[in-house]
């Protein structure tokens, strides 16, 4: 399946003397799946070693610094190897070494290209005092995005042309194309973006298989807190971990750590919920005290939401079957908070810097951007009642010339507020 990653890694490439390449992201996003095709495709020899499973190589590592020490004792293994400009060294679930994490510094200039990834970089990362900063190029890969999910559902090139000039100039969809886009729109949010599940998606089109892989996952998600957290960390990541549903259920979406259980507050759960974000299993938005630039000067950082990486996976996390409410248009409570989830994860694909406004809690503005450098809010209608009176009242407050407004229905934009169906995020 393309993903939009798979550029990024050509691009690295044809740098003059590019570093070696560090690749995070969380479990199971595509970090192996493609970089393995782009080797394939861009050198003679691959060599992969995982440091989950060769421990003869953990041990070297350990034991070594020395890059033609590392070689040589890799040859000794495998005497057919060859490291030269042709050849590619993937150094996989790196997490697991932090002696190799910090050898990567030594593999800078070296005739042969050099990527390693891992599932939980962040972590091992905040854990590692002498990171190679400066000696290697750090990346993030997230689930695929709406526009590959509709690449893998072999939508036509000219159906996305269709719909930005829809989008750019501002007139409505075809009533039966926006019918078809809201509806590939809800299996998006009910499928997600994790590669293995869209190719079941896409192979069988039964959810029931979708839910089981996707329970799967976060099985795994679950097995590496318990593997990979220190002490009572574990037991808290896991009950941070587990509350995001309960969170987002909510009208109010702040993330409250009493809800995590009587009493919780920052100081018990703060290092849990960082853990969290550091292995790549959620997001935070934080709020922001005023919608003047620079954004970065007003950032609330007692308040904020926590989104999970992959909206998908987040659906499977309740006990109800939520997806077949969403693509029913049968959901009261949750609808609100998915819909919020996976439009943080639209925007992501655009966008590095997101945040939310709040105003005295009379009003709240979902997401706030940045479009051409100039503050863009956005505010997302999951129900029936599209009215924006917190879009209305922030733009004048502030003198905003444009805002967003998402929802299920067509497009209807007027000078200032643009009214768009939420798959017109393709654009944003």
């Amino acid at each position: 399946m393309y993903r939009k990653f798979d550029d990024q890694l050509i691009a690295w490439k044809q740098k003059n003397n590019h570093l070696p390449l560090l690749i995070k992201g969380a479990r199971f996003v595509g970090k192996r799946y493609s970089v393995l095709k782009f080797a394939k495709a861009n050198y003679e020899h691959v060599i992969e070693i995982n440091f989950e499973q060769d421990m003869y190589m953990k041990e070297v590592f350990e034991q070594t610094r020395k890059v033609e020490d590392i070689i040589a004792m890799y040859q000794l293994q495998h005497p057919e190897t060859i490291f030269d400009q042709n050849t590619l060294l993937f150094l996989d679930e790196i997490q697991s070494s932090s002696s190799a994490l910090t050898s990567l510094k030594f593999f800078a200039n070296q005739d042969f290209d050099v990527i390693a990834s891992g599932s939980l970089l962040g972590v091992s990362i905040a854990h590692t005092t002498s990171f190679p900063v400066g000696y290697v190029e750090m990346v993030d890969l997230h689930a695929m995005d709406f526009e590959e999910f509709l690449i893998a559902n072999q939508i036509p090139e000219a159906i996305f042309k269709q719909l930005k000039e829809c989008y750019e100039k501002g007139t409505m969809v075809m009533e039966p194309l926006h019918k078809k886009m809201m509806q590939l729109f809800k299996e998006y949010i009910v499928v997600g973006g994790m590669p293995a599940v869209v190719k079941e998606y896409i192979t069988s089109k039964n959810f029931d298989k979708v839910k089981q892989l996707q329970q799967q996952i976060l099985n795994a998600y679950y097995a590496d807190i318990v593997k990979y957290g220190e002490g009572s960390e574990k037991i808290k990541a896991h009950e941070c971990f587990t509350s995001i549903p309960k969170q987002l259920a909510k009208d109010n979406k702040k993330f409250q750590y009493k809800l995590l259980k009587k009493g919780g507050n920052a100081r018990i759960y703060e290092s849990s919920l960082q853990w969290l974000f550091d292995s790549g299993l959620i997001h935070r938005l934080y709020r922001l005290d005023t919608l003047e630039e620079p954004m970065e000067a007003h950032i609330d950082l007692s308040a904020f939401k926590v989104y999970f990486h992959d909206t998908g996976l987040l659906l499977a996390m309740f006990e109800q079957n939520v997806g077949a409410m969403i693509l029913q248009d049968d959901l009261l409570i949750y609808k609100g908070g998915i819909f919020e989830n996976v439009v943080y994860q639209c925007l992501q694909a655009h966008h590095k810097n997101i945040y939310y406004y709040e105003y005295r809690s009379q009003y709240e503005i979902d997401f706030v951007i940045y479009d051409n450098d100039r503050v863009v809010p956005i505010e997302v209608k999951s129900a029936g009642n599209t009215k924006s009176k917190s879009l209305q009242a922030s733009m004048e407050r502030f003198y905003l010339t444009k805002g967003y407004k998402l929802s299920t229905n067509n497009t209807n934009v007027n000078e200032k507020i643009k009214c768009y169906p939420l798959y017109m995020l393709l654009f944003i």
